[in-house]
């Protein structure tokens, strides 16, 4: 899959619950992210979610594979990952 393939303004909508956990996991645990932190943190997931689907050979996939279903799960995955992490 090419990042041609990809709507970006649904990717953005698709990466907003993420942005959103991510940046209250900050604030409860006494972070509160300015805008320039929450730009940053949207900016990487979003990347590494075009890079994950990029690596996705669509021949392969079943028909009812759903590019936005895959993003939103990449994007839930790395939200978890950035929160233990941190």
């Amino acid at each position: 899959m090419t990042e041609n393939e990809l709507d970006p303004q649904r990717l953005r909508q698709l990466m907003a619950p993420a942005v959103d956990a991510v940046c209250a996991h900050r604030m409860a645990c006494g972070r509160a992210p300015d805008l320039e932190q929450i730009t940053a943190i949207r900016e990487a997931l979003e990347d590494h979610v075009v890079q994950a689907l990029q690596q996705v050979d669509l021949t392969v996939m079943p028909r009812d594979w759903s590019w936005e279903k895959a993003a939103e799960a990449f994007a839930a995955d790395l939200a978890d990952a950035l929160m233990k992490a941190r």
